[in-house]
């Protein structure tokens, strides 16, 4: 269910509160922006994920974000069980990704799509980039505890706990053939089971079944802990060692 806009008061004023403890003390203001103690503006888009629990839909006044010169934008995603998650993004890594963000109709606003890929976060670039990793920068307000306290950095808000996937999450490569999706390589996935696909166009996939793999797993990044000693499950499909 999608919260009102005094709920989102509510929510942005509690975790508000909670930064104190980092010794962190910014004032709500006009509903959606913070004010630092030394009078910066700091945005606080929100949303809350609906229909897909791993899909948060956020914004902002672009135009109020440059009159107020802000430091930045915590992006505040709600869940359906009422945690949240937090990422900050300071005002540079906003200027260096504004021209590929998707811009409101209606309003000056900046629109931001914020997706959960397992353990990753991604926020959703226009114009064919590929996502911004966001990961790193949950709970990460370092970019604003120093402008406030001369180099001195906050520890992070606690990270709010949330339950893990339910299932793993299964990436690979496949083809539309006549309005069928057809996996280039073999997947791991039930017979009659339903899912969620997220899709990227990509220009070419690689001949290699094994680069496949490793490339739709995210990348050497993303591999997991025992890739070296299970490499022909990871790369050929064989079974576990």
């Amino acid at each position: 269910m999608r919260k009102t806009k005094d709920e989102w008061s509510h929510i942005r004023q509690r975790y508000l509160q909670g930064l104190e403890s980092t010794g962190l003390r910014l004032t709500l203001r006009d509903r959606t922006w913070a004010c630092t103690e030394s009078g910066h503006w700091v945005a606080l888009p929100g949303g809350t994920a609906t229909k897909d629990p791993d899909h948060w839909w956020l914004c902002y006044d672009r135009e109020a974000f440059q009159r107020r010169n802000a430091l930045g934008a915590i992006l505040l995603c709600m869940s359906p069980d009422g945690s949240w998650l937090d990422f900050g993004l300071a005002a540079a890594v906003l200027r260096e990704i504004e021209s590929r963000l998707p811009v409101g109709r209606a309003r000056p606003q900046l629109n931001l799509n914020v997706f959960r890929r397992g353990s990753r976060f991604e926020l959703q670039l226009t114009g064919g980039h590929a996502p911004l990793d966001i990961t790193s920068r949950r709970g990460d307000l370092s970019w604003l505890a120093g402008r406030e306290h001369a180099g001195m950095v906050a520890e992070r808000p606690a990270p709010v706990s949330e339950p893990a996937p339910a299932n793993p999450e299964s990436r690979f490569f496949a083809k539309v053939t006549k309005g069928t999706l057809r996996p280039l390589d073999p997947v791991d996935l039930a017979a009659d089971g339903v899912y969620v696909v997220h899709a990227r166009k990509v220009g070419a996939a690689p001949a290699s079944a094994s680069l496949r793999r490793i490339l739709a797993r995210g990348g050497p990044a993303d591999l997991p802990p025992d890739f070296a000693e299970q490499h022909d499950h990871y790369a050929h499909g064989a079974p576990k060692r």
